[in-house]
């Protein structure tokens, strides 16, 4: 009796002991490490980042729409660009915690650059900068935007203003984007005239009318697209008979060796070259007749003035052909 005991006793202490180390075991796998969860959402709560807001107007409280900032870092280096909306309104993408600046980049031609580089500060969490930007605008002006027929933008013409009687009142000259702006004029009637323009363009020496009225202090603002002086090359063949040779084949190249054009003397050893710009020209013989002897040699030619026609003469040899 006494070891039927023994043994149920025996039987209840080994069950409890499973029982106790199966609970300890399942709260080991069910209970999360929640020191590291606490980290990691704490470090992510923490982190800096923000955006720069900005409305531009001007001077009259009206939404000026294009205008581009250039977001720059503490080392001055451009970050993100963001332009204005029909309601002068642009936000940044997102910025991390630091020093930045913000200036303009470009604005209408109507409104006067503002070209300071202001700065600001990222330091909270999604933190929201709101800036608020007044441009004057420009009353009462000529505004000149001149460019190329490939609109590129033509640096360093120059133009006068005169009144309506013929005197000078603003002398202009257009920047690297091509733009030029007079000082306000008084409401009236006006010209203006090219006074000079970059070598290898046409000049305009018309007097071209404008006026300025008093209207919402407009601006008169014009494009001007110029035209590239330009010329041609006249190549005459003739043999020792001063016969016009027929057939000879000639390319044009430009300053790199690039062929521009391919020309070919007709009956009377006459060939024209297209329009050609401005500037330094070769012209080689490539082919002709099977009883000349062709002169291969690469020619250099000069185009300096519009609508200029360089003419040259070219001997050619005949061959002496035995029968």
């Amino acid at each position: 009796m006494l070891k039927l005991k023994k043994a149920i006793l025996l039987l209840i202490f080994t069950v409890s002991v499973i029982f106790i180390k199966q609970n300890v075991y399942a709260s080991e796998r069910v209970i999360p490490n929640l020191d590291n969860k606490t980290d990691e959402n704490t470090n992510l709560s923490n982190k800096i980042y923000g955006h720069l807001k900005i409305t531009v107007l001007d001077d009259t409280s009206i939404p000026i729409e294009n205008v581009t900032f250039h977001i720059l870092d503490e080392n001055k280096e451009i970050v993100t660009i963001m332009t204005t909306d029909e309601n002068g309104f642009a936000i940044s993408k997102v910025l991390d915690g630091g020093t930045y600046y913000y200036r303009e980049a470009s604005v209408p031609l109507e409104v006067i650059p503002d070209t300071y580089e202001y700065p600001f500060r990222i330091s909270e969490r999604n933190q929201t900068i709101t800036k608020k930007v007044i441009n004057n605008l420009l009353k009462k002006r000529l505004i000149l935007y001149t460019l190329t027929s490939g609109y590129s933008p033509v640096e360093n013409a120059k133009y006068n203003i005169l009144d309506a009687n013929g005197f000078i009142v603003d002398t202009i000259s257009t920047d690297y984007t091509g733009i030029a702006i007079s000082k306000e004029l008084d409401v009236g009637k006006y010209y203006y005239s090219e006074v000079s323009i970059p070598n290898g363009i046409v000049n305009d020496d018309t007097k071209h009318v404008f006026n300025i009225n008093d209207v919402n202090d407009n601006c008169e603002k014009r494009t001007l697209i110029k035209r590239y002086a330009s010329g041609n090359l006249k190549l005459t063949c003739i043999d020792e008979n001063s016969f016009g040779v027929m057939g000879v084949t000639f390319n044009i190249l430009d300053s790199s060796k690039n062929i521009l054009d391919t020309i070919t003397t007709d009956i009377t050893g006459t060939a024209y070259s297209k329009k050609l710009n401005v500037g330094n020209y070769y012209y080689q013989a490539v082919s002709g007749p099977t009883n000349i002897i062709l002169d291969t040699r690469e020619t250099e030619f000069l185009i300096n003035e519009n609508n200029e026609l360089v003419s040259e003469k070219i001997f050619i040899q005949l061959m002496d052909i035995k029968i």
